[in-house]
């Protein structure tokens, strides 16, 4: 097959649409797997493989991730979005479908962590903020949890709910 086309593998129930060049999926194109998940953008070697968004509905929970693509993984520059609403997401580095390099997390209750990642994980230099503990960790990360020199910082309130002082921590 040589141009635009449509496949179907019967058994896994998947299609795609798209171009093809001397019967290889290459260009860009569209796969629609079995459980509703949909891919555009671009392909090769029959992969998800350069620019592309892939929308997931895992557990009726829709997600989304857009950007880089090696060889049917994520790796490089994308935003993975954990719901619908887009208030839960990743926004950074992957390498090999996991998150890694730096990014920035943003957690749906408004937490955030901001700074390296390693195997999916903090690890090096981050900043994470608790929005509902009022408190902020500047510093290393090993594991995904604090480890070595960093700066944590309290907020603390008084009673008529004003804030009026703040307690670091090294």
């Amino acid at each position: 097959m040589h141009g635009n086309g449509c496949f179907t593998w019967t058994e896994q129930k998947v299609v795609y649409e798209g171009t093809f060049c001397h019967n290889k999926i290459q260009g860009v194109g569209k796969y629609t797997f079995a459980d509703g998940s949909v891919y555009v953008g671009e392909v090769f070697n029959n992969r998800r493989h350069g620019k592309g968004t892939c929308t997931f509905n895992v557990n009726d929970c829709a997600s989304r991730y857009t950007g880089d693509w090696r060889l049917g993984l994520r790796h490089g520059k994308g935003q993975l979005y954990y719901n619908a609403a887009g208030t839960d997401y990743y926004d950074g580095n992957f390498q090999l479908h996991v998150r890694h390099g730096y990014g920035i997390r943003q957690y749906e209750c408004g937490d955030r962590y901001e700074g390296e990642w390693r195997q999916n994980v903090q690890n090096g230099r981050g900043r994470m903020v608790w929005k509902d503990r009022q408190e902020i960790y500047e510093g290393e990360w090993k594991s995904g949890k604090q480890d070595g020199f960093g700066e944590h910082t309290y907020f603390f309130q008084t009673c008529e709910g004003v804030s009026v002082c703040y307690l670091k921590a090294r």
